[in-house]
């Protein structure tokens, strides 16, 4: 999985070895490489403002980075089953990006605030795997499954 970062100059990447990787796109070449993870990163996600980078997988972890040091922030044991999507709070509903939601094979929703480094609520109406999740204009919470 790919995401660009909000000013278009790097590129994140999740891989089946378990690592992160940031791309200087100038160069094509990898500016870092950052490990946490123990099994495939399924998805990355750029926060919206550029002050954070998501990345989740297999191994049901939600780790957040610093994109401009590479240092690992938090690592959440989020899921007990692997991590499908991700969505950060639009910039325009909170600019601090603070808070991203991460859906997951084990049937929930959860959203994180990165801030403050604390899970804030889980959402289990699903009878499935959540594959996809949408964080609305408003501030709803769109999920797919």
């Amino acid at each position: 999985m790919t995401s660009f970062a909000p000013d278009g100059s790097s590129l994140a990447t999740g891989a089946g070895d378990a690592t992160v990787r940031i791309w200087d796109l100038s160069t094509e070449t990898p500016q870092f490489t950052m490990n946490g993870h123990t099994n495939w990163v399924l998805v990355v996600a750029w926060a919206p403002n550029g002050a954070y980078l998501a990345s989740a997988g297999m191994d049901g972890k939600l780790i957040i980075w610093n994109p401009e040091t590479s240092d690992m922030i938090k690592k959440f044991d989020a899921h007990n089953k692997h991590i499908n999507a991700l969505a950060w709070i639009p910039m325009h509903v909170d600019a601090a990006c603070a808070r991203i939601a991460t859906a997951s094979k084990d049937k929930t929703v959860r959203v994180f605030d990165v801030v403050r480094k604390v899970l804030l609520f889980t959402l289990t109406t699903h009878t499935a795997s959540v594959t996809k999740v949408l964080w609305g204009g408003e501030g709803y919470i769109y999920t797919a499954s």
